[in-house]
């Protein structure tokens, strides 16, 4: 009897680790997954956007009185496991509040981030570009450009 108790916790303890272990294998490209929980345990995502060509938008929020650059950079950072996993290349975008956010996805010729995080094909997020938003908050702007192209203060 002591005999099965000792092979059935063993086994039970062998069905948890795998159990365990598969669950971090499927999240791991999940914007939810393990491998990015320390930057969602600081920020409040306010949304992700799957687009086209494998990229993926990351918007989130800034803390009071956070570094801006700082932060966006601890996102790329976080982010860029996905690039080896999957080859998604995530863009960070800094917002100062979810209004903001919102209102920048309902206008998008409106300029309310605050920095972006910028990864170019076969780069890293030690690679990534990093741009602030120098100008006036959630700006019109006059014509529409790509993404990269707006006018941005470095």
């Amino acid at each position: 009897m002591p005999l099965l108790l000792a092979v059935l916790r063993f086994v039970g303890g062998l069905v948890l680790v795998l159990g365990l272990a598969l669950t971090l294998v499927v999240t791991a490209d999940d914007v939810g997954g393990w491998q990015t929980w320390l930057f969602r345990a600081g920020h409040r995502i306010a949304y992700v956007e799957d687009q086209n060509a494998g990229t993926r938008t990351v918007a989130f929020l800034l803390r009071p009185k956070e570094d801006v650059t700082r932060a966006v950079q601890a996102c790329a950072h976080s982010f860029d496991k996905m690039l080896l996993q999957d080859g998604t290349f995530v863009h960070c975008v800094a917002y100062d509040s979810a209004q903001a956010a919102q209102q920048s996805r309902q206008r998008p010729q409106l300029i309310c981030e605050r920095g972006r995080a910028i990864q170019m094909p076969y780069g890293s997020a030690r690679d990534a570009t990093i741009v602030l938003n120098r100008q006036q908050q959630c700006a019109v702007q006059l014509t529409y450009l790509p993404e990269y192209v707006r006018e941005y203060s470095r």
